[in-house]
């Protein structure tokens, strides 16, 4: 989406034509239920609404507030889904259950933590929700989803005015898009003397043979100036590259978002796909720097053995859990905007009596975003980060029962209220320097940082 299509909008502050005309009309026409499904000891109604013509998401993500939002693209397809409100909230051991057939949002902690630290209070443990409307945008077929609880027997005369109800609350704006985003000051945490202290520890328990590789991340704290988060995800949005985005904000206005590269993994039908992505070099100014970094990244041995460590452990993973394990892309050069990777990709059919999240739970969180050994790993960031990483690196997505979608919740922030937390990591390993690894992590969290004015 460009920015032109972004502000293209007049800038009222009310519904559009043809949802007051939905919300006036006497017979009904707009409203159909799609279906209902059972939930846990009631039931949920979903109405499915079609949209004349297409809505800028950004526009619709701003529409209410101090309520639960979700904004979720795949990097496989251009539509965007907005979800906004709660009908219900699942736990993950729920999920595992789900027959519903809706999509629920949500993720789950990088390493289970109960932390307060960042303000990851509302993050801090797995979280999903079924959004009251869900918005499905960018499409050819633009329409919306209304839910509704209910019990044994309703009738379809008030749930038509329940709906109403719910979209009468919606106030479509698109004047803000294209306000200044200005940070006043920026703090690194951990400073660079302490990274550098930890990535010299982290190759001492390499050189002793207790790990073999653990992924470090850091944080830039950038107080902000009223920031506003449709603007910041629209201006994110225009990044022309192969990725997740996607956004949640909380009832009190915080939130967590990004643009991630890397599946954890997907599955429908049984058939599960899944990333290996390691290894990492910056882009070049030129077609012919571009091409030389590429090379430089497929023929180095410390890169090369980042990723097929990632590799080894996906395929050992997967062999467990499913049968026809295969790899459908190996060590393919994947371009971002400001970094290039080394990914490789798997599917493979889950076994008999193996729900996809007894496979999603054993494969994160991945060398990729962990280390090896695991458990080593996690120990060591969770007794020296300077911080709980929350839902970074955590699993982010949905899920409806038959399907889902996770990534990897990588190339991410947290807003606070009153700053912006931007993340970014790098594999320390027995070869590491600490400010080229520094410098790495940067160059991750740089899609953040092109975006604001740091004053």
């Amino acid at each position: 989406m460009t920015r032109s299509q972004l502000l293209s909008a007049d800038g009222k502050k009310s519904n559009p034509y043809f949802l007051q005309q939905m919300l006036t009309c006497g017979d009904q026409k707009w409203f159909q239920p799609r279906y209902e499904a059972p939930l846990k000891r009631t039931k949920v109604v979903e109405y499915e609404i079609a949209l004349p013509k297409d809505l800028n998401p950004f526009q619709v993500f701003d529409s209410r507030q101090n309520t639960w939002k979700v904004l979720w693209k795949s990097k496989d397809s251009q539509e965007v889904r907005v979800g906004i409100g709660t009908c219900v909230f699942l736990s993950q051991e729920e999920l595992e259950s789900l027959t519903v057939g809706c999509r629920f949002y949500g993720g789950l902690p990088f390493y289970g933590h109960q932390g307060e630290f960042f303000g990851w209070s509302e993050f801090a443990l797995g979280r999903f929700f079924l959004p009251e409307t869900e918005w499905v945008l960018g499409t050819d077929k633009p329409r919306i989803l209304v839910r509704c609880l209910v019990e044994k027997k309703w009738c379809h005369i008030d749930m038509v005015e329940k709906v109403k109800k719910i979209l009468s609350g919606f106030h479509i704006t698109d004047i803000f898009l294209n306000q200044p985003l200005n940070g006043m000051t920026s703090t690194d945490v951990p400073p660079f003397p302490v990274w550098c202290h930890l990535v010299e520890m982290i190759k001492e328990k390499i050189h002793r043979q207790e790990a073999e590789k653990i992924v470090l991340s850091r944080c830039r704290q950038i107080e902000m100036n009223g920031l506003h988060l449709p603007t910041l995800l629209s201006r994110l949005s225009e990044n022309d590259e192969h990725s997740f985005q996607f956004a949640f904000e909380t009832p009190s206005g915080s939130a967590f978002l990004g643009r991630s590269p890397e599946r954890l993994m997907s599955w429908k039908q049984g058939q599960v796909s899944v990333d290996a992505m390691a290894g990492t070099r910056r882009r070049g100014h030129s077609l012919a720097s571009d091409q030389k970094a590429a090379e430089e990244l497929k023929n180095s041995s410390k890169d090369i053995g980042e990723h097929r460590a990632v590799s080894r452990f996906l395929e050992a993973e997967l062999a467990e859990f499913c049968s026809e394990v295969k790899k459908v892309d190996a060590e393919r050069i994947y371009r971002l905007k400001n970094v290039q990777h080394l990914v490789s990709r798997y599917r493979a059919t889950v076994k008999s009596g193996v729900s996809p999240f007894d496979v999603m739970n054993r494969l994160h969180p991945t060398p990729a975003v962990g280390g090896v050994p695991r458990k080593v790993a996690v120990d060591f960031l969770r007794q020296f980060e300077p911080y709980y990483r929350g839902w970074f690196a955590g699993p982010v997505g949905w899920t409806n029962g038959q399907e889902g979608d996770f990534a990897i919740g990588i190339r991410s922030a947290r807003w606070t209220g009153t700053a912006l937390h931007v993340f970014g990591g790098a594999g320390i390993v027995a070869g590491s320097d600490p400010l080229e690894e520094w410098n790495e992590a940067e160059l991750k969290m740089k899609n953040f940082f092109d975006l604001i004015d740091l004053r």
